[in-house]
């Protein structure tokens, strides 16, 4: 994994193994492209796996399912199916009041 190596060489950036899995989608040249957008365009709290994510569906052109899950949805959907799963049910019938306004 040469990419790992030259990632890991930017002492300024940490990565983890589980921000830099999207990358794995990606031929070397892309890689390198797709990790200096990621830098460059870091949200204020650094590096995160959704971030380098979103990169690497941009570069792809489709979606990145490194988690396995999810089937092809966006991040914002899966979010939102995951905090549903946990919402109450007064807290799910609100929402669903506020979406048919």
């Amino acid at each position: 994994m040469l990419w790992m190596n030259w990632i890991w060489r930017d002492a300024s950036m940490s990565a983890t193994e589980s921000q830099v899995r999207p990358l794995s989608k990606l031929n070397l040249d892309q890689q390198l492209i797709a990790w200096q957008k990621v830098i460059d365009t870091a949200p204020e709290g650094g590096i995160t796996a959704r971030h380098v994510s979103k990169v690497v569906r941009e570069i792809t052109g489709g979606p990145d399912n490194s988690e396995g899950k999810g089937g092809g949805l966006s991040s914002e959907l899966s979010s939102l199916m995951s905090a549903w799963k946990r919402a109450s049910k007064k807290d799910r019938k609100e929402f669903l009041t506020w979406i048919e306004e």
